[in-house]
């Protein structure tokens, strides 16, 4: 999956940051936008939170189409 700037994803499962399970970075059931190519900006602002394995970023992550 591609992530341009202004792409919208909706989180399909908690993302936890350096195994601390309080530091959720992405909520399950929220929405998110790419502030830049590559980056989905998270629960704290941070818009440059870089998602390079794809693999990953399909896991816990669906991207919202929106038709014209």
């Amino acid at each position: 999956m591609i992530i341009k700037k202004g792409d919208k994803f909706k989180c399909i499962r908690d993302v936890i940051m350096d195994d601390n399970s309080k530091d959720v970075a992405y909520t399950e059931g929220e929405l998110y936008i790419s502030d830049f190519d590559d980056c989905i900006t998270d629960n704290q602002g941070n818009k440059d939170h870089y998602w390079s394995d794809k693999k990953e970023l399909i896991t816990y992550f669906k991207k919202i189409i929106i038709l014209p």
